[in-house]
């Protein structure tokens, strides 16, 4: 994408980055564009500064390290996520995008800890709470429109085919 300080590439990460990873892509960043990677308000990362013969070398260069070639669900979770919700962010980010998903859709699972992700704005928001989680969408945790309850056990895991749940919505005032 063209900008004013020349192209931007944008990752949009799956999983956490390895340390040595992420350090040869500071290189790539810094061989390349203006060597400053920025944290996108919807978790992905950004590279200012590429030239149109840089980002081809960029491109093959994030590629050589495993990153940006799969399509997937953009999830964030809280810094002390247990168990239980990084399990439903890995299940989210593993299957195939469904049809129709716009590219920049993002799901936050907040397991409610200390380290809560109240002010962050998603598309689609999982808090956790016993026996689940509030599902809502649109804004931040005081503004998002919440749309019911989805049992635990009827969440998603890594490698299982999708389950349903027949529970009926809780209201907007069972938000946290």
């Amino acid at each position: 994408m063209q900008t004013g300080d020349g192209l931007l590439a944008r990752l949009a990460v799956a999983e956490p980055i390895a340390a040595a990873t992420f350090i040869e892509l500071c290189a790539a960043a810094q061989a390349h564009g203006n060597g400053v990677i920025e944290v996108t308000g919807r978790g992905s990362l950004q590279v200012r500064g590429l030239r149109p013969d840089s980002a081809p070398r960029f491109a093959a260069a994030v590629l050589a390290l495993g990153l940006g070639e799969a399509e997937a669900v953009r999830v964030l979770t809280d810094a002390l996520a247990g168990d239980e919700a990084r399990a439903l962010a890995t299940a989210l980010r593993t299957r195939p995008v469904p049809p129709g998903l716009g590219p920049k859709v993002s799901v936050l699972i907040d397991s409610g800890g200390a380290l809560h992700l109240d002010a962050l704005a998603a598309d689609i928001r999982l808090h956790a709470v016993p026996g689940g989680y509030l599902v809502a969408v649109g804004g931040t945790a005081h503004d998002a429109r919440v749309l019911g309850l989805v049992a635990a056990d009827a969440c998603p895991r890594p490698g299982a085919a999708p389950a349903r749940t027949d529970r009926r919505p809780r209201p907007a005032s069972a938000w946290p």
